[in-house]
């Protein structure tokens, strides 16, 4: 999947999750060259109060549904963390 492809799904994915816990989200895709078989996504999540990032590491092979659950159990973890 090539970058902007992938940068499409996962604002798509974004799109989807409830707007509640969390009222907020940034995601910018990115690249690195010792790692040229992997996206990185930086995700800043916002409740209201506080704001914490996530970064994950995605291969570039992934299917789009796999990009939407990678996107979806990084959600999960961060409402979680809000509610903490």
């Amino acid at each position: 999947m090539d970058i902007s492809t992938f940068d499409k799904e996962v604002k798509a994915a974004l799109g989807t999750l409830p707007e509640e816990p969390i009222k907020y989200v940034k995601a910018v895709v990115s690249t690195a060259q010792n790692y040229t078989e992997y996206y990185f996504v930086d995700i800043t999540w916002n409740d209201g109060l506080n704001e914490t990032t996530t970064q994950l590491k995605v291969d570039r092979t992934l299917s789009a549904a796999e990009v939407h659950e990678k996107i979806t159990a990084a959600y999960d973890y961060a409402s979680l963390q809000t509610l903490l």
